[in-house]
Order: structure tokens, then C-alpha cells, then sequence
């Protein structure tokens, strides 16, 4: 078969079906749904919006990370890291259902976006400096040569 061949095919097909289709229109009024169904519907409904609001996770897991080590720095050893994390994961979770309650979910996550990249940012900031004055005090301690600097010799 040629190309024209099915291509009249197609369009004889497709007026058959447009001539037809007033055949098989709705004549009569869909039946009500009973109220069992409406309850299960609205139980599906809020299934639904249960794992929606489970998956903030994603978006806000690198700010939970962040927000950890931050605390741990500030926080004594006895408390442990994964006690941290979940009250982040916790206040972060509500913030979100907040959010999506309200309708506010791409502002939520463009602001968990930007203070992760601020508290990691300022974090690194922060620890680069106290690791390398540290490093430092603890070379001249012990009068170890760093790299590109040479010590002089106190005698």
C-alpha cells in the first residue's frame, strides 16, 4: 500500500467516527455516588495528602545536614547526632505541612534551597577559619615547618 492509500484509509476512518460518535452521546444523567464511596473517597483523599506531605524530605535534607553539623559544633558530645537531626527533620516537616496547608510549597522549598547553600556556605566559611588559625598555632607549637613558609630558628 502506498502512502495515499493509507492515508485516505485514515481519513475515511476518522469522518466514520465523527459521523458516529452522535450515536453513542450520553443521553441520560450519570447516577449519584453513594455516600460510601464519598467517605472513601475522601480517605483516599487524605492518604494522598499523607505521602505529599512526606516528601519534603527531599528538598529539605541537605539543610537538616547542615543544620546538624552546625548544632553539633555549638552542642555538647552527650547529645547525640541522630537526636539532632530529628528535630530538625521534625520542625522542617511541620514548616512544610504549614506550607502546603496554605498553598505556600515553592516558596517553602526555594527557601530551604537558599539556607542550605547559605549555612553550608557560611559553615565552611567559618570552620576554614578556625581549622587553619588552629593548624597554625598548633605547627608553631611544635615548630613544624607549614608549606611555603620556613620557621627561623629561636636560638
Amino acid at each position: 500500500m502506498s502512502k495515499r492509500h493509507l492515508i485516505t484509509i485514515f481519513v475515511v476512518v476518522l469522518f466514520l467516527m465523527a459521523v458516529g460518535s452522535g450515536v453513542y452521546a450520553q443521553t441520560e444523567v450519570p447516577p449519584t455516588t453513594p455516600p460510601e464511596q464519598a467517605l472513601l473517597e475522601a480517605a483516599l483523599d487524605l492518604i494522598i495528602k499523607a505521602v505529599a506531605n512526606a516528601t519534603f524530605i527531599l528538598p529539605a535534607a541537605g539543610l537538616v545536614v547542615a543544620l546538624t553539623g552546625l548544632a553539633k559544633f555549638f552542642l555538647p558530645a552527650s547529645v547525640p547526632a541522630g537526636g539532632i537531626a530529628l528535630t530538625f527533620q521534625v520542625i522542617l516537616w511541620v514548616v512544610w505541612v504549614l506550607a502546603l496547608h496554605f498553598g505556600y510549597t515553592n516558596m517553602v522549598e526555594s527557601l530551604f534551597a537558599a539556607l542550605t547553600t547559605i549555612v553550608t556556605a557560611v559553615a565552611g566559611l567559618v570552620g576554614a577559619t578556625y581549622v587553619a588559625t588552629r593548624v597554625h598555632e598548633k605547627a608553631a607549637e611544635h615548630d613544624v615547618p607549614l608549606a611555603g613558609y620556613k620557621r627561623e630558628d629561636a636560638a
